[in-house]
């Protein structure tokens, strides 16, 4: 357990999850969050699943339980309420990596839109509502490293052991209002979202901005997204880790064709780039986009069928 005023249980053999999971059943809600690695690794993964009851706070670790199917049944239970904030990607990852159905979804930070908070945010809602001061230092840490150190476990449970107490205030604030239902019915929608498999479209479909360039400059585009996913996957980096959105569009819409000798030339948005990426090997892969008959010939093949 951990040594701070909130303590929790560490979970980490399939006879504590059996444990953890027949003591769920018993409750009316449950708190849920989940930690996640996508901003280290290509294909991102759940690292920590956080539960919170009245009483307990669970800490679950699925890359050492690999299988945490005993779960199942109680988050696909709706009469037992899942009360999550912002459960869009955890919705998702849940379903992704477990094969987790969601039912009886309360969303607070859908509940906080919906009274027309001003802030929605886990850590302003617990604050304006809780007097709880939320610390974010860990949110952005790699959540995939074992062994986890003692204050990053200690501040991932504090995202799920104030969450039933809020909860609770947004309900009775939704009741007075008359808007419970339409939180309720946003919330039935949130728990069937699945992530989109990207199958063969072109990649330029989800990057903002696309939609703006001429065909030259798409196929560019398309073909410097390719590369770039590529790289990611060879290096197990998450895509903007190879180089980043802005970068590559600035070469797409350019398509220059040389580096200025100061840096100063149509490549100097690579200087953002981090060390992950070999700056001097990409601008003489991509000098081909400049005006020439490669991109010419590009733009004349369909980017999707």
């Amino acid at each position: 357990m951990s040594s701070d005023r909130t303590l929790y249980i560490l979970v980490k053999d399939q006879s504590a999850l059996a444990r953890m999971a027949a003591e769920l059943e018993k409750e009316k809600a449950i708190a849920v969050d989940l930690e996640a690695d996508s901003l280290f690794h290509y294909r991102e993964q759940v690292c920590l699943l956080q539960i919170s009851t009245r009483l307990q706070n669970y800490l679950v670790d699925p890359l050492v339980l690999k299988d945490l199917s005993s779960l199942s049944p109680i988050f696909a239970n709706p009469r037992v309420r899942k009360v999550f904030h912002g459960a869009d990607n955890d919705i998702r990852a849940l379903y992704r990596d477990f094969r987790i159905d969601v039912n009886g979804l309360f969303d607070t930070q859908i509940a906080a839109r919906f009274l027309g908070n001003g802030e929605t945010g886990l850590a302003g809602l617990l604050k304006e509502n809780l007097g709880v001061f939320l610390d974010k230092k860990f949110q952005k840490k790699d959540w995939s490293k074992r062994p986890l150190p003692a204050q990053m476990l200690n501040y991932a449970v504090h995202d799920t052991s104030h969450l039933l107490g809020l909860s609770r205030i947004l309900e009775k604030e939704l009741r007075t209002k008359n808007r419970l239902s339409w939180v309720e019915e946003e919330c039935e929608l949130l728990s069937k979202v699945r992530q989109d498999p990207r199958g063969d479209e072109p990649f330029f479909l989800r990057f903002k901005g696309a939609g703006r360039l001429d065909k030259r400059s798409l196929a560019v585009l398309e073909f410097l997204l390719q590369w770039r996913d590529q790289k990611a996957k060879e290096r197990n980096l998450p895509p903007f880790k190879v180089i980043g959105n802005m970068p590559i569009m600035e070469i797409a819409k350019t398509r220059p064709s040389s580096q200025a000798g100061d840096g100063s030339g149509p490549f100097s948005c690579l200087h953002q780039c981090p060390d992950t990426i070999h700056r001097t090997n990409f601008p003489a892969s991509a000098r081909r986009f400049g005006g020439g008959k490669r991109t010419a010939g590009m733009a004349e093949k369909p980017l999707w069928r």
